[in-house]
């Protein structure tokens, strides 16, 4: 069975929605770029563009939101090292969440996370970088390299 990544745009507007995610499936989200994307399960393995939305994980997974956590930026560890620690305490295998660059910069690595092991089911784009990476093809080349 062939699976597609699907790529979701957050603000903190979008957050609100997001408890929807426990939910029967399968359940049908806007995201704040204005797509509609259609999940028939719950999203297992979770990749963020800006690791400081991981709260977000905790609401919809609690204690098992790590679990689901396969890569992320380390915006949080540089930016805001002491909330980092702390999840670090309470998460401890955060430390080995593969790391992804950031996509404005051009740090972002498309075939290191089209590689990914396990692949990402979700990518969650921060509204700062959505357009960036639909404009630069970003999104569409990880798109069609799902398995």
């Amino acid at each position: 069975m062939k699976t597609k990544l699907k790529i979701l745009t957050l603000c903190a507007a979008t957050l609100w929605s997001l408890p929807s995610f426990a939910a029967t499936y399968p359940i049908t989200v806007t995201d704040v770029a204005g797509r509609t994307i259609t999940f028939n399960q719950p999203p297992q393995n979770i990749a963020l563009s800006t690791s400081r939305i991981f709260p977000l994980l905790e609401i919809i997974y609690q204690q098992d939101a790590a679990k689901h956590l396969v890569a992320a930026r380390n915006d949080m560890q540089v930016s805001a090292p002491s909330m980092y620690a702390n999840y670090i305490k309470h998460y401890p295998s955060l430390k080995n969440v593969a790391k992804i660059g950031l996509i404005k910069s051009g740090e972002f690595d498309a075939e290191r996370f089209i590689n990914l092991k396990p692949k990402p089911d979700l990518f969650i784009v921060d509204l700062s970088n959505i357009k960036l990476a639909q404009d630069n093809g970003l999104l569409k080349k990880i798109s069609r390299s799902r398995y």
